[in-house]
This record gives structure tokens, sequence and C-alpha cells, in this order.
């Protein structure tokens, strides 16, 4: 009896193993960290003669856990930018991987900056790139420059490692900002596949230090194709010539940019993308200042703390037409009007005038891109087919032909202040000195 229990142990043991063996394989698909490049970001422009040229920031291993530079800012060795031309992002990729000692590892990527004039014209064909090979995440954030994308990599991360996450941080740190506008590879893909609206995403400039370039200059193609084009010429110009003289000192994500499909239509400011992203019930962490009134001395600093939009989409005699109810929540972050102290007809007063403010900017990003480009970037288009598909694919063939424009928006927005703060009035109200 002793000497049959290793004979029956031995199956088990042979089971035991066939099981754990594939758990044992160890990490097959790694690369070791010192052998890669892991590109970062990368910009997309189209040069003079037609062709793609791609600007690649490619960060070193070996600085990920080297720490700050003497000064506190991060290793300017850190990274390294290469800039290749080709036919194609296939090519193109083939002459970095050519260029580059080490393995070209993009699943680190973060952002990918199309310059205009790529934007107008290869925006679908580098798409079709990123969204084809496996090694790129679903989440890159996809932005448009304000001239080149070249000049927007080329400049220097601040107090970040690399171009990219400083990038990630302007759209993470939202205090006083919006960039909800900003849209990843999945969002922007998907707008653009589907008929029901039309994508949008973040524009981004280089800072100068000179104060007058300190704003994007902003381009809006109502205008005929020759003209766009000399207008992107023009721009081009300021951005290779003006911009690169001057020593930028970071990055501004101000405005939108919006697609009528995979094309460009042209930019939207800062207020008309407050307006875009109240219509979508997006809009946080906006400022809007508001007069005092009767007075005229002194405003009203008030912070949007949420906001949030529905659709009620309709037929009338065959005519769509559609419905916006808007709510927006904000406190009072500071306030010099010389009149009494906050009261509750004061605050009545106060969300009348926010309501009255914010409408203006949802009717002027109307008036735009509803009525002059024709682009479905609030997804109207989405609301009709939600309630009664039938109904949008009678609408779909002339919706961006004549129906989306012709068609009646009636806004409705409700405003509340919710908060003044720890005090009612100015200080200095009584000074009599």
């Amino acid at each position: 009896m002793g000497k049959s229990k290793p004979f029956k142990l031995k199956p088990l043991i042979f089971i035991v193993s066939l099981v754990f063996l594939p758990i044992l394989a160890g990490c097959w698909s790694a690369h070791e960290i010192s052998h890669l490049a892991i590109m970062d970001s990368i910009g997309i422009d189209e040069n003079e003669n037609g062709e793609l040229e791609v600007t690649s920031v490619m960060v070193k291993p070996s600085s990920l856990f080297s720490g700050l530079g003497e000064n506190g800012s991060p290793n300017q060795d850190a990274y390294i930018i290469q800039t290749v031309t080709g036919k194609n992002m296939v090519e193109i990729m083939g002459k970095l991987s050519d260029s580059t000692p080490e393995k070209l590892y993009l699943g680190h990527m973060d952002v990918v900056v199309f310059g205009q004039k790529a934007a107008q014209t290869q925006l679908k064909d580098c798409l079709d790139y990123l969204t084809r090979g496996i090694d790129f995440r679903p989440n890159i954030r996809i932005l448009v420059a304000n001239g080149t994308a070249k000049s927007v990599l080329s400049n220097p991360p601040g107090l970040d490692l690399s171009v990219g996450q400083q990038v990630q941080e302007l759209v993470n740190a939202r205090r006083y900002s919006m960039t909800n506008m900003v849209e990843d590879l999945r969002q922007f893909t998907k707008k653009m596949d589907e008929s029901t609206e039309d994508p949008y995403t973040g524009l981004i400039s280089p800072i100068s230090l000179r104060s007058n370039d300190e704003k994007p200059v902003f381009q809006k193609w109502s205008a005929s194709h020759d003209e766009a084009l000399e207008s992107d010429k023009k721009l081009d110009q300021k951005s290779s010539g003006e911009q690169n003289e001057t020593n930028s000192i970071g990055l501004s994500l101000e405005g939108t940019a919006v697609f009528k499909g995979s094309r460009l239509k042209g930019y939207l400011n800062e207020p008309e993308t407050q307006g875009l992203m109240l219509l979508r019930g997006k809009l946080q962490n906006g400022v809007v200042t508001l007069d005092c009134g009767d007075s005229k001395k002194g405003n009203v600093g008030l912070l949007i703390t949420d906001s949030n939009a529905t659709y009620q989409p309709k037929m009338i005699d065959g005519e769509p037409s559609l419905t916006a109810s808007i709510s927006v929540e904000a406190d009072i972050g500071q306030t010099t009007c010389q009149s009494s102290p906050i009261s509750p007809l004061k605050m009545d007063q106060l969300n009348q005038e926010l309501e009255e403010k914010m409408k203006s900017e949802v009717k002027d990003v109307l008036n735009l891109a509803q009525k002059q480009w024709q682009t479905d970037i609030f997804g109207f288009g989405e609301a009709f087919y939600k309630k009664d598909p039938k109904v949008w694919k009678l609408l779909e063939p002339n919706w961006r032909h004549g129906l989306l424009k012709n068609m009646d928006v009636d806004v409705q927005i409700n405003a509340n202040i919710n908060r003044y703060g720890l005090r009612k009035g100015t200080i200095g109200t009584n000074e009599t000195r």
C-alpha cells in the first residue's frame, strides 16, 4: 500500500503543471525601458510641396528617473525633437525608426497636434493611421495649432518634463479655465464616423513674451477657398517668422477648432467657446464679469461652477425646430460694486443679467457655426436621431444643406447664483476718509 502513493501523485503533478505553466510564462511582451525611444507627442503639418511634415518629441528614458535640473526646472536634455517629411504616416514612421537607435515606443503618446493647413487637408488620412495601429491609445488628445504644429512642439515645456505632459496638465488644471472642448482620439473619430454631429477640439498656441502676441489670432473661414489659402499663407509666415524670433514662454489653450466632417472650418474665440460649452452642458470653471446694474462703478466677477443642457427636438409642419434648455450654476468670486450690499433682490438682478449674457454668447456661436458654417457641433442631429430614428433618416440627406441652417433654435437659460462668499458688501463701503 505504501508504494502506490508516488504512482498516484505523478498524474496530479502533471495536471497542476499544465494549469500553471501558461500563467508563469513571464512578461513575454515586455520592452526594456533603456532600449526604448518613448514618443511623447507629435505635430503634423503640410509643407509647401503638399507632403506631410511630422515633428516628434521623444523622451529619453534615463530622464524619467533623474529628477529636476539645477535651477529646479526639468533637464533640457530630457527629450529630443526630430522633424521628418514623407508622403504618408507609415513612410514617416519608418524614417523615424531608421534614424533612432532605440525602438520607437508609441504606447505613452499623450498628444497629437495638427497644424492649420494639415487639419484642413490631411486630417482624415492621418487619423486612419492613428486608429489602425495597435500601439496608439484611444485617449490621445487631439489638438489644432493656431499656425503650425512645429511651432507648438518646439516650445520649452516649462516646469513639466515634456510638451505632451505640459498639454495634459493644461487640460487637467481646470481652475478658471474651460478645457472641456479638448477631445481625445476616440471621441473625435466617433463624431467623424457618424452623421448626427460634427467634431471639434481645443486650439493651442505658443505664448510669446511680446504682450501683443499673447492672444491667438483667430481665423474664420466663411470666405472662399482662395481667400482661405491666402490667409493660411499669411498665418504660416507669422507663425514661422515672428513667433520663432520671440522667446516663447509656454502654451495657451484658448478657443476651439471647429470641423465639418473631416475639414477644418474655423476657430471660435473664448466667448464663443463658452457659448458652445453651455449648449453642450459642459461649461465648468468659466469666468463671467457683470456690471453693477444702475451703478456704473465696479463690477461682479462670477465663477461658473456647473451647467447642464437638454434638447427638445420637434417637427412643426414638416420643418425641424428645437428648444435648448440650459441651467447654469455660479458663485460670486469678487464684487467691487459701491451700491448696497448683496440682497435677495440684488441676487435676482444678477441672475437675470447672467442669463442675458449667457444667451448672447449662445446666440453668437449659433450664428457662426449653425448659420454660416452649417456644421453640427452642438449635437442637434443626435437629438433628432435619439427621439425618432425614422424622422432623422428623412432629415439626414439635407441636414447640412439647408435644414440645419434654417432650423429655429429656442434658447432658454436658467441661471442660479448660489454663493456670495463670506461677506455681502465690499471692503471700505462705509469709509468716509
